[in-house]
């Protein structure tokens, strides 16, 4: 008996993060229509992927996350994007893990914290956050 294909749930915040990683889905992959959502399928790597993006902030990426999961039973779940780094030793194009995130007055753990990667505290805000005095904490 074949193995059942694995699932990824990849989940951005806002669509210019998402645009870059549909253009490397390859077709052959559809899913559900997911009520409020606009979610992209495709294979990468030997998943099959559902590629959405959930809008700016904590409690739009836990409703998004939800609604995709009552969907799509995926094997594992990223939130990807990109950062504005204020630390000078990180440049464009390196890739960061989350030891941690700060959402508010709170600090979530990750289930999960990719090996072999740098690891950061990083931060969660409601709206997008432009100068770096905003993204002080």
């Amino acid at each position: 008996m074949a193995a059942a294909p694995r699932k990824l749930a990849l989940i951005t915040a806002v669509s210019q993060e998402m645009a870059p990683l549909a253009r490397r889905l390859s077709p052959g992959v559809s899913g559900p229509a997911t009520p409020g959502l606009a979610p992209r399928y495709g294979e990468w790597a030997g998943w099959q992927v559902a590629l959405v993006s959930a809008g700016v902030g904590r409690e739009r990426a836990a409703f998004t996350t939800r609604s995709l999961l009552s969907m799509w039973q995926a094997e594992l779940v990223l939130m990807v994007g990109v950062a504005g780094a204020l630390d000078p030793q990180l440049e464009v194009g390196h890739v960061l893990t989350a030891a941690g995130v700060l959402a508010g007055e709170e600090v979530l753990s990750p289930g999960w914290v990719a090996p072999g990667l740098p690891a950061a505290t990083l931060l969660s805000a409601d709206r997008v956050l432009v100068t770096a005095a905003e993204k002080r904490i």
